[in-house]
């Protein structure tokens, strides 16, 4: 639901069946469409789009759009502790890697773009899943440069999830 705060007007821009939760919604104004993942009775990644059509673009992790609205980031299966970074083509669905963490901290979670697109922040864990209380760490990543080039922000054993990055212009 899309809620305008000035006058209290309320949009809704997906809706799905009683039994299936939307978690972690990306909006983009952009393209007029909702990232989205799927939990309950079916478990998914998708787009939602003005026609309330869904398409399917990963297995149901996090999805999230870049800044521009050019491209999707997610959090799927596969790389070195079973999941990693893959950037999704909004009109195609193509999904390509996008970063992997090689070494111990290579269970990526949370995304987050700066809004130039350049800067890549997200959390990592050794390997622990639950997102409130596995040992994540924040780590911050020039997009485009090797993996191994990601810089560990965040030395501390409690949960350091859903960060964010704000650069100066």
């Amino acid at each position: 639901v899309e809620h305008t705060l000035a006058t209290g007007a309320e949009r809704v821009l997906a809706r799905l069946g009683a039994d299936i939760m939307l978690e972690t919604p990306s909006w983009s104004d952009a393209r007029r469409t909702l990232a989205v993942t799927l939990r309950g009775a079916q478990r998914a990644t998708g787009l939602i789009g003005p026609d309330g059509r869904f398409r399917k673009t990963g297995g149901g992790c996090e999805l999230v759009w870049a800044p521009d609205a050019s491209h999707l980031v997610c959090v799927d299966g596969g790389g070195h502790q079973k999941n990693a970074f893959y950037r999704v083509d909004p009109q195609t669905l193509a999904c390509s890697p996008l970063l992997d963490l090689p070494g111990d901290y290579s269970h990526e979670y949370f995304p987050r773009l700066s809004r130039d697109g350049r800067w890549f922040v997200f959390g990592a864990s050794t390997g622990g899943h639950e997102h409130d209380t596995a040992d994540y760490e924040i780590f911050l990543w020039a997009v485009g440069t090797p993996p191994a080039t990601a810089t560990r922000l965040t030395f501390h054993t409690g949960n350091d999830g859903w960060p964010d990055v704000f650069i100066a212009p």
